[in-house]
């Protein structure tokens, strides 16, 4: 049976602003400490802990779109975000207990008491900018004959332990500003490269077989603060703000499937990488910058299904 600490408050989840693709590696600074026989590497024990505190429930929450696990320096720069575990994992039992437990069935219970004391940095690949967020918690494990009943609800304590470290590793960052929008360098960078808009709507379709919709879409130049836009009229009559990112979304994309007949080109719109994290950018900004951003990402779709 196992129990969790209480050092960390339960927090409920959060609605994400953004869910962003992330790159995890374990520090050389990061220990697993046992004081029994050790079968695993510090190393690997990192990644055990990152497997469920972060690519677990930060997945099912939708706090990130994926995570991948790289070795220690050799982050790829292709992710939105880099995050390092470094800090402690103690392991603390009885060999003695543990024996005696066995020899008797279990008679005897033995208990084996765990802490955490873990810190994580995030790196913001675009703009280089990093957050720390730190979370210590304490968790253990009993095994005794009379707790077998209870053996279905053997690891409620474990996975509220981990849930309670990883809720408030990323509402942390999220106070501190990370995982709000993705920010504007990404923006910049694609200004940079990007063709007029009058050209990416010419070569448009041979653009998107050569490059593939997401690539495609990082091509297409942002608009000027006053485009000029095919849905101009449309947009400054839509007064009503939504207020969840599935609303917003609906909004954009039902408004474009109006002009189109190539609803196949639409729906991979939707789906890809750039444009989603355009959508949830909406989120984020004042009722006055609304009408304009739609308009924006309105002219994206019009650039590759038109």
């Amino acid at each position: 049976m196992t129990f969790s600490g209480n050092l960390l408050a339960e927090l409920e989840p959060i609605e994400p602003m953004v869910s962003p693709r992330i790159e995890t590696t374990v520090s050389s600074d990061y220990k697993y400490d046992i004081n029994v026989m050790q079968v695993i590497t510090s190393n690997k024990d990192g990644r055990m802990v990152n497997d469920r505190i972060i690519d677990i429930l930060w997945t099912d929450n939708d706090y990130i779109a994926d995570s991948t696990y790289v070795k220690l320096g050799e982050f790829s720069g292709n992710a939105d975000y880099n995050l390092t575990i470094s800090g402690k994992h103690t392991v603390d039992s009885s060999t003695a207990m543990q024996i005696l437990s066995g020899l008797t069935l279990l008679l005897i219970p033995s208990s084996v008491n765990e802490d955490f004391d873990l810190i994580y940095t995030l790196e913001n690949v675009s703009t280089g900018k990093v957050y720390t967020a730190s979370a210590k918690e304490t968790m253990s494990t009993t095994m005794w004959i009379l707790f077998l009943p209870a053996l279905p609800f053997s690891l409620i304590g474990s996975l509220n332990t981990v849930e309670h470290i990883s809720e408030h590793i990323y509402q942390d960052f999220v106070k501190q500003g990370a995982f709000s929008t993705l920010e504007t360098d990404r923006a910049r960078n694609v200004e940079e490269v990007a063709q007029p808009t009058n050209v990416a709507n010419t070569n448009s379709e041979i653009t998107v077989k050569a490059m593939g919709t997401d690539n495609a879409l990082q091509e297409i130049a942002p608009m000027p603060s006053e485009p000029i836009s095919p849905f101009a009229s449309e947009v400054s009559e839509t007064k009503e703000i939504a207020q969840t990112s599935s609303e917003l979304k609906e909004q954009v994309v039902t408004e474009a499937t109006k002009k189109y007949n190539n609803n196949e080109c639409i729906q991979n719109v939707k789906k890809s990488a750039p444009f989603s994290i355009k959508l949830n950018e909406l989120i984020s900004i004042n009722k006055y910058d609304y009408e304009r951003k739609k308009i924006e990402f309105l002219d994206a779709i019009h650039a590759v299904c038109s």
